[in-house]
């Protein structure tokens, strides 16, 4: 129960859509906060003394641990000069500052399980998305490039393999009765990219829980993190992948990537 805790925290700090934010009724919409930036490697070690562990992105947050230097910890991602990590000793995850991490191991390629390129693959066969959820998609495009232009950007390109990546969570979030960025089928955003033949240089996910994709375009952008990942410059393509869902009405899934 602790380490769902710590979870929930961190992700709903770094990520609107990636994880279970606690306190929201089974009705009312969700958001999971935030964007990894994917790292070269997993397995790390602490290599200063009393090292911080906060619950989100700045020194304003609280402490919820110390690290002792030589400390193995596995990196879950990256967002600006911060690091969240899991630390299997303690059990906790965690934020801290990149800078007091060291690599132990090089991850040069995610070792792919055949069962789950085949349920990839078969998900992404002939993927076709209902017409009533093709207009919504246009939808929720128009808004996101219209958050864009007011802010000088370039628009986001709709991207054929990241749409179908979007469908395939929103669906697999939906059949699976979940609702955070790491799928129990698939694994994480990252992985079901790489999975599903998507190359990038940074990636990110944002999911809601919601009626519309008004309502749920409204709720990212009055999130910090949320419209740091809409107004991303780097950000080029994306992907939407938009579901019913009994518990929230629909569900939404936008998939950002830099080429």
């Amino acid at each position: 129960m602790k380490k769902k805790m710590a979870l929930a925290l961190v992700f709903c700090l770094i990520i609107t859509a990636m994880v279970v934010v606690n306190g929201f009724s089974a009705t009312a919409p969700i958001e999971n906060e935030g964007i990894f930036q994917r790292v070269s490697f997993i397995d790390a070690q602490v290599i200063a003394s009393d090292v911080n562990l906060r619950e989100g992105t700045s020194l304003d947050h609280k402490v919820i641990g110390t690290l002792d230097k030589g400390t193995e910890v596995k990196i879950l991602g990256k967002l600006g000069n911060w690091y969240a990590i899991y630390v299997p000793s303690k059990d906790i995850v965690g934020v801290s500052d990149y800078k007091f991490f060291k690599a132990t191991t090089e991850t040069v390629a995610i070792n792919d399980s055949t069962s789950i390129s085949a349920k990839v693959a078969a998900a992404a066969k002939g993927f076709l998305p209902a017409p009533s959820i093709e207009k919504d998609q246009q939808t929720m495009l128009d808004l996101l490039n219209s958050e864009r232009k007011a802010a000088g950007l370039d628009p986001l390109t709709l991207d054929s393999s990241l749409q179908k990546v979007a469908g395939i969570k929103a669906k697999d979030m939906a059949t699976n009765e979940y609702f955070e960025h790491k799928s129990p089928t698939y694994g994480s955003p990252f992985d079901l990219m790489r999975r599903s033949g998507v190359t990038f240089k940074s990636a990110g996910e944002n999911i809601s829980g919601n009626t519309s994709s008004v309502a749920a375009v409204e709720a990212w952008m009055a999130n910090e993190n949320h419209k740091a990942n809409i107004l991303n410059d780097n950000f080029k393509h994306v992907g939407i992948g938009i579901t019913n869902d009994e518990k929230y009405g629909k569900l939404f899934v936008t998939e950002f990537i830099e080429k």
